[in-house]
């Protein structure tokens, strides 16, 4: 193998069953005699005395891939695709196929049908999968040249309410010239869309919003993955959260 494959392995804490798997997969790759890789789960960054966060990210920076288990889409795993992405790493999605998708956020989001995703069902056929991965060429957006003219992009939520109508507001009154994402007019989100619109921004404003809102997982989520981007590509974030939801506490 010409590269190491070297890079983190991110899958939500629950179910136990998907995270079992994806280590047995690893578990795997690592007693081939042939193995050429340096793969961690983020478990193996949960350091005692140190932000959970802080490890995770860098070892995205550190490596050239990034694994990630889209089964259950949760804030923190989709916060480190679009952080990885923003980073210039290889993106590899999985989906367990042994799990009904009970609510279909993956095409209610917009942005994971766009990006492609590969359905596996146990530890040999992911360790398969992933021992088959030679391009390592990440998605390409340092081409996409700065908005002179709207240098700040704001995702909107699906229902706008007072405070959205007020932050836009606010931003016109600052004199500060925007695009926005707004679903009522676009519907979903594309990943190429999200990554085009924030890596010509040099600002970026997410609001989040509370989690008893109507479709507040899907916004969320979409607003999990420019916070990752945006972080990811070094642009001004300002995330906007009013209470003690959604963001986890790491």
């Amino acid at each position: 193998m010409a590269t190491k494959i070297a890079g983190l392995v991110a899958y939500p804490s629950s179910p136990e069953d998907i995270s079992m798997t994806i280590v047995r997969a690893i578990e795997k790759l690592h007693k081939q005699e042939s193995f050429g890789y340096e793969l961690k789960t983020w478990e193996e960054n949960d350091i005692p005395g140190r932000f959970i966060n802080s490890e995770i990210l860098a070892r995205i920076k550190e490596g050239n891939i990034l694994i990630a288990d889209i089964t259950r889409l949760n804030f923190n795993v989709v916060f480190e695709i679009g952080y990885a992405i923003g980073q210039g790493k290889r993106l590899f999605l999985i989906q367990n196929s042994a799990y009904r998708q009970i609510n279909d956020f993956v095409r209610e989001v917009g942005i994971f049908d766009t990006l492609g995703y590969k359905k596996y069902s146990d530890s040999n056929m992911l360790a398969s999968y992933i021992s088959a991965i030679q391009d390592l060429t990440p998605i390409e957006f340092h081409s996409v040249p700065l908005s002179q003219n709207t240098p700040v992009y704001l995702l909107l939520p699906p229902i706008q309410t007072d405070v959205e109508t007020h932050l836009v507001s606010r931003i016109k009154k600052a004199r500060l010239f925007y695009r926005s994402f707004d679903p009522k007019e676009q519907g979903r989100l594309s990943a190429i869309d999200a990554i085009e619109n924030v890596a010509a921004s040099q600002g970026v404003i997410i609001p989040l919003v509370r989690n008893d809102y109507v479709d507040s997982e899907i916004h969320n989520l979409r607003a999990a993955f420019v916070a990752g981007l945006t972080i990811g590509m070094e642009k001004i974030p300002l995330l906007l959260q009013s209470g003690e939801d959604p963001v986890p506490l790491d």
